[in-house]
C-alpha cells in the first residue's frame, strides 16, 4: 500500500510511453474506473482496443509484481526479474509492435523479457544475438540461434529471411503473377495467350512496383532465360550420356 501512489504514476508514466500517442493515461475516478483519454475522449480501460488493454495488463502486472516483491524498493521499474510474455504482438497495430521492445526496454532496464513473436517488426527491434527460432522437426522442437543480425532491415526483408521462411510477402495473386512473369519472360518466344498472361501479370505487379522496381524485377526474370536453357542442356546431354 505504501508505494501505490508511485506504482500507479510509474504506470501512467509506461503506459503513456508504450501507447504512443494512441492512449493518455489521466486518472482512476472514484468507482475505480483506469481512464484514459484519446481520440474519442475519455473512456475507462475495458473500452480501450485489445492490443493497448494487453500492453496495460503486462505493464501492471508486471509493476504489481516488482512493488510486492521489492517493497523496500524507491523505484521498483529499476529492480531485477525474468519475465514471459507470449505473442507479445498480439492485437498490437504494426505502430506499436514496431515500438513495444524498445520501450518495454527502456521502462524495466533490469528485467529479462522473454517472449514470443510472429512480426517481423517485433523480431526487427531485437539485439543481435537476443533471437531464437523454434522449429518443430518430427516430435521435437529445436531452438536455431543461428539467424542473421537484423539491425536497419525492413519488415518484408526479415519476413523472408531464414527466420521466417516466406518466399514473398506479397499477397497470393502477387505471388501468382510474380511466377507468372517469371515463366513467361525466360521463353525466347510468347503464343497470344501467353503475351495476355504476361501483360496481366505485370499490370498486378506493376501497380505495387515502382518503374525502377519493375525494370528490375524484369531484367532479373529474363535473365533467368539462358540459365534455365543451360541447365535443361545439362540435364538431357547427362540423359544421352
Amino acid at each position: 500500500q505504501a508505494h501505490r501512489p508511485s506504482v500507479m504514476k510509474a504506470l501512467g508514466a509506461a503506459l503513456d510511453t508504450l501507447f504512443d500517442g494512441l492512449a493518455t493515461y489521466r486518472e482512476v475516478d472514484t468507482r475505480g474506473q483506469i481512464l484514459f483519454e484519446t481520440a474519442d475522449g475519455l473512456i475507462p480501460l475495458e473500452d480501450l482496443a485489445d492490443g493497448l488493454r494487453s500492453v496495460f495488463v503486462i505493464v501492471a502486472e508486471l509493476l504489481l509484481r516488482l512493488d510486492a516483491a521489492f517493497a523496500d524498493s524507491q523505484d521498483p521499474t529499476r529492480e531485477e526479474a525474468v519475465c514471459l510474455v507470449d505473442e507479445l504482438d498480439a492485437h498490437l497495430h504494426p505502430r506499436l509492435q514496431r515500438t513495444v521492445v524498445p520501450a518495454l526496454r527502456q521502462l524495466f532496464p533490469n528485467v529479462q523479457f522473454i517472449v514470443t513473436t510472429h512480426s517481423p517488426y517485433v523480431v526487427g527491434s531485437a539485439r543481435h544475438g537476443e533471437v531464437v527460432v523454434l522449429q518443430r522437426k518430427g516430435d521435437s522442437v529445436v531452438a536455431d540461434t543461428d539467424v542473421p543480425d537484423v539491425e536497419g532491415w525492413p519488415a518484408d526483408q526479415i519476413a523472408t529471411s531464414s527466420i521466417f521462411g516466406l518466399d514473398t510477402t506479397r499477397d497470393v495473386r502477387g505471388e501468382d503473377a510474380l511466377k507468372a512473369e517469371r515463366d513467361l519472360l525466360t521463353k525466347a518466344r510468347l503464343s497470344p495467350s501467353e503475351s495476355t498472361r504476361l501483360a496481366k501479370a505485370q499490370k498486378v505487379l506493376d501497380r505495387a512496383d515502382g518503374p525502377t522496381t519493375a525494370m528490375v524485377r524484369q531484367m532479373l526474370a529474363a535473365a533467368e532465360g539462358p540459365k534455365r536453357s543451360v541447365a535443361k542442356k545439362k540435364r538431357k546431354a547427362r540423359a544421352k550420356v
